[in-house]
């Protein structure tokens, strides 16, 4: 278990929100704003990893890095890269790396509309959308990054039986991931795992139940650190829904 001495590490309190451009790809944008994540066109894994090859398991959104954290510590054969559009948790995780020499783990600044072209073909085995923002009202779905576009890539960049873990507590949300991934014949849904008590705001996204609770799915085992959130949405008993999906190729 990989202990995080919060004052050998303190978190640094955000002072404020990331612009909204930050979540739009920047040929939609015209021109590079202020505080926008560096583009990138290839990586040099060398500089990112002891044994420099590629990552592994690719973290959609990390934010804090509590789940990748704990991950590279106890699978320190797999490269994990986080990717996260705030610069100061990426600041604080990397530090944590250094400081606790976590050698198969990096966290970089990226806003994911942007594509993955620096990843390579077949490469990622594992993926994690977890808790993603949720973009409740309807003028700012456009914002979410969770899209068709990106999940394109990610089938480009995945093993063959790569594994999509997700995880939210926003119902519609989970019902948004679900039909877009469900688009894609290469994609499977292999497992559904309701966490909490069932509600009106579940129910109104969910009129029929969830699909786990038919037959044809059965619960896989969920063996992946807990986020920051996860915990949080266990201590204030709010409920969420954990699936899991297999890339065919």
């Amino acid at each position: 278990m990989l202990f995080i001495d919060s004052k050998k590490y303190p978190k640094p309190r955000s002072r404020h929100h990331n612009a909204s451009n930050v979540y739009f790809p920047l040929h939609a944008l015209g021109a590079i704003p202020k505080f926008y994540p560096p583009l990138i066109d290839t990586i040099d894994w060398s500089n990112y990893y002891k044994n420099s090859l590629p990552p592994t398991i690719l973290d959609l959104g990390c934010g804090w890095g509590s789940c990748i954290l704990q991950l590279a510590h106890d699978k320190s054969d797999d490269n994990i890269l986080g990717l996260e559009v705030r610069k100061l948790p990426v600041d604080w995780i990397n530090e944590v790396i250094i400081g606790e020499s976590l050698t198969n783990l990096s966290a970089i600044w990226y806003s994911l509309p942007n594509g993955l072209s620096f990843l390579q073909d077949e490469s990622i085995s594992t993926f994690f959308s977890f808790f993603p923002d949720p973009w409740i009202k309807k003028k700012h779905h456009k914002r979410r990054a969770f899209t068709a576009d990106l999940i394109k890539e990610c089938l480009r960049i995945s093993k063959r039986n790569a594994q999509f873990w997700q995880m939210t507590d926003v119902p519609m949300v989970a019902k948004h991931h679900i039909e877009i991934l469900s688009e894609f014949k290469e994609i499977t849904i292999d497992s559904f795992e309701f966490v909490g008590e069932w509600n009106d705001e579940w129910s109104e996204e969910f009129p029929d139940s969830l699909p786990y609770q038919q037959d044809m799915y059965q619960r896989v085992p969920w063996t992946i650190p807990k986020t920051d959130q996860e915990e949080f949405s266990l201590k204030k008993g709010i409920p969420y829904l954990k699936t899991h999906f297999t890339i065919n190729k």
